[in-house]
């Protein structure tokens, strides 16, 4: 096969092992998508699996999209190599339409439960998924109705529930009742109004497999390949999920194979960066244990970073006491220094970040971006602080008092260089400091974990609406259109609503509820003729939310703008039959990723540790490299694990392709006093030859 010769030794090893557990350990760069979708593709082209009997399960829509491009492409290659087209068929565009069924844990979870879950009851296939945000207003209203509220945070509670779900913790376990109490209000509140939460889509398909035994036969049967990406990432319950769909008894006889448990995991210990989400990445270390037939096979050649970075990432691993041994290498050797500041606080930090930027930007592209030129006195001598200048005056956004003294950058700013830029720090808080310097030089920057589109409220606002029409008995959604807009129906109100005891209202509330429950029926009854753009154009005259958004404000027209563009997102599914669509649409939506939104921004991008998972840049800043910020003060506690903060260093580092800079400050402003501060033991780690020190 043709396509293989694109494979390293170590790759080709894994994509034509054996059958059976297999398990790649793919260091940063080393290709691993390209091992799970070659893998794929082989299975499929030496007609060993149907691409029907292929399960592939990835963390992001945006891995899974990639995944099926690749399989797709892939597959295309081979048959047009052999002139045979049986292994899938092509859709109306011409491209190959593989059959293998890849997606999320959740996603996958979406599409057992829909067609099985009438089988564990109260739910019917008709549920409403709770993203985050609706189940901490769940949580938040439970901890009211318990006088609570001032106690307990609803984002601790919420972290509580989700954990006695993903250890499947039994209630009579949990010590302190309140939290039982509080954990079966939102249970119930779930089931009164037909919804999972995220991790109840795992949770019941696990326990679904767990309560029938026919029905996990009967996926196992469907899916008698399953491959798992980022298999260091996977909590208990989603492993679990895994080991129940893999594990065969002496019942199971697909192709022979009475008790092989036909699993491809792919990942890498050393990037296991989400304890606090609940991953486990005992899973990836223990994997030879659960599976003791398993074959093993190392991806260590690195395609994206120097050699100098990977030395640096290889001795900064080291720290971590717990990992499986692998030693990163390149063919691309040497590379550029990593460049190691120490800057005197957050703002020199930020100074020193920005003027190196300032510095790239400088570097003359072949581009048609817009570019700015700086005053050619730019850099005259100031008696003046340079930040007081700094924030005084701008012009295009870059400094232009001719007094500030800086290093000379004389040449035009290639804003198309910034997108290659990252700056990554360990918390959130962190960024204020980079914005205000970014601001004041005038430096693009697209910042991650900013309100998402699908987080703002005027769409929560659209989508309650569009969820009360898919399932009426959703109370939540409910108490979030009800006054969309305000119509005077208050708490006590709407408890009168939720109870079905809407005669005790007041005359006033009586007729708001009554007109916005008409008009919600009437959209209802016609639903089904509908497409769902002409479904939420309804809503949007029904209940005159045009005129409710647009405001006269500038923020006014930007909320609008944004309910326009649900109107395109919803074009993907205008095709889909009554209720299939509306289903697709709220399930992609519910199931979108933060990790899902990275790539597209125009500027410098400012992200934290865990959000640089997967990525990768021309150019890494690392700031904040002090005992107490990275690692974090959480992990010095007596008992507390460092591992997973140098698992953290490790994953910023190997983001870098060819320039790696490492800064620390000797101290920092933390919640308005000052901090003096220790250079962290990861800076420590890197030998002296690696570096180039920039004070």
């Amino acid at each position: 096969m043709d396509f293989l010769k694109d494979l390293n030794e170590q790759q080709l090893k894994a994509v034509t092992a054996p059958l059976g557990p297999v398990l790649v350990l793919a260091g940063a760069g080393s290709g691993k998508t390209r091992a799970l979708t070659y893998r794929i593709a082989y299975l499929i082209s030496t007609k060993t699996y149907k691409a029907n009997e292929i399960l592939a399960v990835t963390f992001t829509n945006k891995a899974a999209t990639e995944m099926k491009d690749r399989v797709e492409n892939l597959l295309r290659k081979f048959n047009n190599d052999n002139d045979d087209n049986s292994n899938h068929s092509y859709n109306n565009f011409g491209r190959p339409s593989t059959s293998v069924m890849m997606g999320t844990f959740h996603s996958v979870c979406v599409r057992i439960l829909r067609r099985e879950i009438n089988k564990i009851p109260p739910y019917n296939s008709n549920f409403t998924i709770f993203d985050s945000d609706d189940s901490l207003r769940a949580v938040k209203q439970i901890l009211e109705n318990f006088d609570i509220e001032r106690e307990i945070s609803p984002n601790y509670a919420r972290s509580i529930i989700s954990s006695i779900k993903n250890h499947q913790v039994a209630l009579e376990a949990v010590e302190d009742q309140t939290f039982v109490e509080i954990y079966q209000s939102y249970q119930k509140l779930l089931e009164e109004v037909n919804a999972l939460d995220f991790d109840d889509l795992l949770l019941q398909t696990v326990r679904l497999f767990q309560e029938h035994p026919r029905i996990l036969s009967k996926y196992r049967t469907t899916w008698p390949y399953v491959l798992v990406d980022e298999y260091q990432d996977t909590n208990n319950i989603q492993y679990k999920l895994i080991k129940l769909l893999v594990t065969r008894g002496q019942t199971s006889a697909e192709r022979g194979l009475t008790s092989i448990s036909n699993i491809f995991a792919v990942g890498d210990d050393a990037q296991s960066i989400y304890g606090f989400r609940g991953a486990n990445y005992k899973n990836i270390l223990d994997f030879e244990k659960d599976f003791p037939e398993a074959t093993v096979v190392t991806l260590d050649e690195n395609y994206r970073s120097t050699q100098n970075i990977l030395n640096a990432a290889n001795e900064v691993i080291k720290l971590s006491r717990e990992q499986k041994e692998k030693n990163l290498w390149t063919k691309n050797t040497g590379g550029a220094k990593i460049i190691h500041h120490t800057a005197v606080d957050e703002t020199a930090e930020g100074m020193f970040v920005a003027m190196e930027i300032l510095k790239i930007a400088s570097e003359k592209a072949n581009s048609d971006e817009p570019t700015y030129e700086l005053e050619p006195d730019f850099f005259e001598e100031s008696e003046t602080p340079f930040f007081d200048n700094l924030i005084r005056n701008t012009k295009y956004g870059i400094p232009n008092d001719k007094r500030i003294k800086t290093a000379p950058l004389s040449h035009e700013l290639d804003l198309s260089n910034l997108k290659k830029i990252v700056v990554l720090y360990r918390t959130n808080a962190q960024s204020r400091a980079l914005e205000e310097v970014f601001l004041q030089f005038g430096i693009p920057y697209h910042l991650v974990g900013a309100v998402r589109f699908y987080e703002r409220k005027e769409i929560k606002d659209i989508l309650s609406f569009l969820r009360l029409i898919l399932n009426e008995k959703d109370t939540l959604s409910l108490s979030r259109a009800i006054n969309i807009p305000p119509r005077g129906i208050g708490d006590k109100s709407f408890e009168l609503i939720r109870m079905n005891d809407a005669g005790k209202l007041s005359t006033r509330a009586r007729n708001s509820w009554e007109n916005f429950s008409n008009k919600l029926a009437s959209i209802r009854k016609t639903a089904a003729d509908l497409s769902i753009i002409d479904i939420i154009n309804l809503i949007v005259k029904k209940f005159d939310l045009e005129d409710y958004y647009r405001d006269g404000t500038s923020e006014g027209e930007d909320r609008w703008s944004n309910v326009r563009e649900l109107f395109t997102v919803a074009g993907r599914f205008a095709n889909n039959p009554w209720p299939e669509g509306l289903t697709a649409l709220l399930e992609e939506i519910a199931l979108y990723s933060e990790a899902d939104e990275v790539g597209n921004k125009s500027g410098a991008t400012l992200m934290t540790l865990h959000q640089a998972k997967g990525l990768e840049y021309e150019t890494v800043f690392m700031v904040g490299l002090e005992e107490g910020l990275l690692p974090h003060m959480k992990s010095l506690e007596p008992g507390a694990d460092i591992n997973e903060e140098i698992r953290l260093a490790y994953v910023g580092m190997t983001r870098a392709r060819k320039n790696l800079y490492l800064i620390n400050a000797y101290g920092r402003r933390i919640f308005g006093s000052s901090y003096s501060l220790k250079p962290s033991r990861i800076l420590r780690a890197i030998p002296e030859e690696l570096l180039e020190r920039r004070n």
